[in-house]
């Protein structure tokens, strides 16, 4: 055996080729797919929460606030993702597939069209799960550094319609994009990317007003 094929036995690059797939996102989202999609959305969280406070909030490092950040990604990743997956999954297709033939007869033929599936899946993501999305997020960032349900609940209330229109000016071409385009697997992938410039947004808005 010469040196070159004992050298490709040791370190064989299909070898580790597919030992690099085996890690890809894909990989581990298609084995694992609730906790890959957690730990994403956690860490995206914690970005977007990072990016508020040094960028938007000009924190010096000596003031940033670590606990804070520990929160958002912990919301990010067990309140967050298993929200999406749940929605981008069986949820939007029951609503686009089933739920709209079953109340508009006819409108099957549209919905097979590739925009017009994405269409109704972004007016359903925007008038009903983007509201409760919102509502639940910022609930929980409220509740977390206030520890009082109703305080809570109330700083929610005063600020969810400003974050629902700052929503729409966002969501609705990410959406049909999301929808006509992405293929299904990468679909909370690509929410999160967005998500991370929302993610700061809401950071900022959640925790505007919350005693230091």
């Amino acid at each position: 055996m010469c040196i070159r094929d004992r050298y490709m036995g040791i370190v064989d690059p299909w070898k580790i080729t597919h030992m690099i797939k085996s890690f890809s996102y894909n990989a581990l989202l298609t084995k694992y797919p609730i906790s890959t999609k957690m730990v994403s959305a956690g860490l995206l969280m914690a970005a977007g929460d990072i990016t508020c406070q040094l960028v938007i909030e000009k924190k010096k490092k000596d003031t940033y606030d670590a606990i804070r950040t520990f929160k958002l990604a912990s919301i990010g990743s067990f309140l967050i993702a298993p929200a999406l997956h749940f929605w981008y999954g069986p949820g939007l297709s029951f609503c686009v597939n089933r739920l709209v033939p079953s109340i508009i007869p006819g409108s099957k033929q549209f919905i097979s069209t590739r925009y017009g599936g994405a269409f109704i899946g972004m007016l359903f993501d925007q008038l009903t799960f983007s509201f409760l999305c919102n509502a639940g997020v910022i609930m929980a960032i409220e509740y977390v550094n206030r520890w009082d349900v109703k305080k809570a609940y109330d700083s929610m209330a005063s600020k969810l319609w400003e974050a629902q229109l700052a929503n729409w000016k966002v969501w609705p071409f990410a959406s049909m994009l999301n929808f006509s385009v992405v293929p299904l697997q990468y679909r909370v992938l690509f929410a999160n990317f967005v998500g991370f410039f929302w993610n700061t947004y809401l950071s900022w808005i959640s925790n505007r007003g919350i005693p230091k």
